[in-house]
């Protein structure tokens, strides 16, 4: 499945992951801690964002995500994995449009490189 790892330090890309929570562990540096964006077109928004949950706290950071997060007052600290949600609530592959979405919204995030 195809997810956008925003990284600590370096630069967003487009990831293939065997859609394992070993997977999305390993991507994230930790365990996972969900939280909903807001980063495209579809009304839904079902593209979801996961951090470590230290991360999460906001511990040591390197990487700052925070426009696009529905609650806007947090922030999020270190490695962040965006994935789709299905309806069901399984994670499932980004589509080529949440992508270009993800993408276009970039040079707008408040992305620290610490």
């Amino acid at each position: 499945m195809r997810a956008v790892l925003l990284p600590a330090r370096g630069n967003a890309t487009v990831i293939e992951l065997d859609g394992s929570v070993a997977a999305y562990h390993a991507a994230i540096g930790g365990y996972m801690e969900v939280f909903h964006t807001r980063v495209t077109r579809d009304p839904m928004d079902s593209v979801i964002g996961l951090c470590d949950e230290d991360g999460w706290r906001g511990t040591p950071i390197a990487n700052v995500w925070s426009p696009y997060v529905s609650n806007r007052a947090h922030t999020i600290a270190g490695n962040i994995l965006l994935v789709r949600a299905a309806p069901d609530g399984d994670f499932v592959s980004l589509t080529d449009d949440d992508i270009a979405d993800i993408n276009a919204m970039l040079p707008y995030a408040q992305i620290v490189i610490g």
